[in-house]
C-alpha cells in the first residue's frame, strides 16, 4: 500500500466526526490478511472518523513476517495515528510523521499495545510524533525506540503550509527538522509520494515527501 491520499472518511466538511464512540471503527488503512508482505509506505491520511489512520490488524507479523510502516504522514484522525495489533512483534515503524491524532477518542500516536503480546522487538525509529491526545507512544513491552523527534507543526518549521484540517501543503519547507532525519532501515521506500527518488540528501527524510536536493 503505497502513495495513497486517504481523508474525510465519515467526516463532514467543517464539522466534528460523524461517528460516535459506539460505532464500529473504520480505519484509513486496515490490512487484516494473514501472510507476508504487508508494507505501508508514503501515504497521507487525515480525518478518519471512528478509527485509526493506519490500523495494521489481523495475525500477520512475527520474526519471519514483519509489518513495515514507513514514511507516512498521519494527522488529525479520530482515534490514534498508527496501530500494530495482535502479532506485530519484530515489525518496523520508521520515518513517519504522526501529529494531533485522537481528536475524539484519546488514543496514542503510535500504539503497539492493543491485544498484542509484548512488543520488545518492534523498531520505532526516526519518527516525528507530536500532540497526540492519548500520548505519543503506547506499548505493552519495551519497543526499540531511537532517533525519534517531536516537533509542533504549528511552529511553522516543518511544512510548506501546515493546516490541521488537510487543506495545507505537507511538503517540507527548507530547513525542516524532518529533512535528512530518516533512516534507510528495512522497508524504507526508494521513492516518495510524488515519485521522486529517496534519498536526495545525506539521509532519508521523514514523512511522505522527500525534499529536493
Amino acid at each position: 500500500m503505497d502513495s495513497n491520499l486517504i481523508y474525510d472518511i465519515s467526516w463532514p466538511d467543517g464539522g466534528s466526526p460523524k461517528c460516535p464512540s459506539s460505532t464500529v471503527q473504520t480505519d484509513g488503512i486496515l490490512p487484516e490478511t494473514n501472510g507476508a508482505g504487508i508494507v505501508i509506505t508514503n501515504n497521507i491520511i487525515y480525518h478518519v472518523s471512528g478509527g485509526w489512520g493506519i490500523g495494521a490488524g489481523g495475525y500477520q507479523g512475527g520474526p519471519n513476517n514483519p509489518i513495515i510502516i514507513s514514511n507516512n504522514t498521519v494527522f488529525s484522525n479520530s482515534n490514534g495515528g498508527i496501530l500494530i495489533d495482535y502479532t506485530g512483534d519484530y515489525s518496523t515503524i520508521t520515518n513517519n510523521i504522526v501529529l494531533n491524532n485522537g481528536v475524539v477518542r484519546a488514543q496514542c500516536g503510535i500504539n503497539t499495545s492493543i491485544d498484542s503480546p509484548p512488543d520488545s522487538h518492534i523498531l520505532e525509529a526516526n519518527n516525528d510524533v507530536y500532540g497526540n491526545a492519548g500520548g505519543d507512544y503506547c506499548s505493552t513491552g519495551t519497543p526499540i525506540r531511537q532517533n525519534n523527534i517531536s516537533v509542533d507543526p504549528a511552529l511553522g518549521t516543518t511544512f510548506a503550509n501546515w493546516k490541521a484540517d488537510g487543506s495545507g501543503d505537507y511538503h517540507q519547507k527548507a530547513g525542516s527538522p524532518t529533512i535528512n532525519n530518516g533512516t534507510s532501515s528495512t522497508g524504507a521506500p526508494t521513492v516518495d509520494f510524488d515519485g521522486n527518488p529517496r534519498p536526495q540528501g545525506a539521509a532519508y527524510d521523514i514523512g511522505a515527501y522527500e525534499y529536493p536536493n
